[in-house]
């Protein structure tokens, strides 16, 4: 047997008095001296004790449960510690800015100075209250921005305002004042390239503000009839295609007529 109550026990191991053996270990343990050393430990937990905020790590729940012990510990060694500055205590320890006005009121408030449990039941409920009301505004937060994102032609746009990255402006119907390629520009409909029209003279307006008027009707204007004067592609010049829209693998018939005109 070894350990450092064992230099107290060898005493009695020849006489094999056991009961003895206990007593002295317990006088040494429970003695003047460790009760004062275990009071001072409790003492020390609780002034060393801080919440600064809710963390994953080390919550309110922990730290009440840090004075709770030291609590229990005292009450053992009969310490009688004051209900005061049991609440004192605890609230001096809790450095989180965002309590400031809950301590306030409990300083001024008598119940509470003078009940621990009410005390720290009043800032718990008051603790977990906030953190679950700034997880719900994070949420809303982020449907807000995932709102404000759409898919069109291919690209993320963001409507932010009705502009799009890189000075394109968005309409109600997400259409976009900007160059078309000439199989797009004619799967739009009469209705929708007239609105583009409209959208690229109100962006011109904007952007160039200092050039005259007689300029940008101009170039609005050739801009225009270069999309109108696109023809539409003819669908026996596009390749033959699959049915996800990818390009068909050639055909005997098709190597043939290539090695014949070649």
């Amino acid at each position: 047997m070894k350990g450092p109550g064992w230099s107290f026990v060898k005493a009695f191991d020849r006489a094999r008095n056991g009961r003895e053996a206990v007593l002295t270990l317990r006088r040494q343990c429970e003695g003047t001296s460790a009760i004062q050393s275990r009071k001072a430990a409790a003492y020390a937990k609780i002034v060393t004790a801080r919440y600064s905020g809710h963390k994953k790590a080390f919550t309110f729940d922990h730290y009440v449960e840090m004075h709770q012990n030291a609590h229990n510990t005292l009450a053992e060694l009969d310490e009688a510690v004051p209900k005061t500055k049991k609440v004192t205590d605890f609230l001096a320890g809790i450095t989180d800015s965002r309590l400031s006005n809950a301590k306030d009121l409990i300083l001024g408030d008598p119940d509470k100075l003078q009940n621990f449990e009410a005390c720290q039941q009043y800032l718990k409920t008051l603790v977990y209250n906030k953190v679950t009301q700034e997880k719900h505004e994070r949420q809303i937060s982020g449907i807000h921005q995932d709102q404000g994102k759409f898919k069109d032609d291919g690209g993320k746009l963001k409507n932010g305002g009705g502009k799009r990255k890189g000075g394109g402006v968005i309409d109600d119907g997400k259409v976009v004042a900007r160059q078309y390629t000439r199989a797009k520009w004619f799967k739009l409909t009469p209705d929708q390239r007239k609105r583009i029209k409209d959208l690229r003279a109100a962006k011109r307006s904007k952007n160039q503000g200092t050039r005259n008027a007689s300029s940008i009707q101009t170039d609005d204007a050739n801009l225009h009839q270069a999309d109108d004067a696109l023809p539409p592609p003819h669908p026996s010049t596009s390749p033959p295609t699959t049915r996800n829209g990818n390009p068909a693998p050639p055909t005997t018939t098709r190597i043939l007529k290539s090695v014949q005109r070649s």
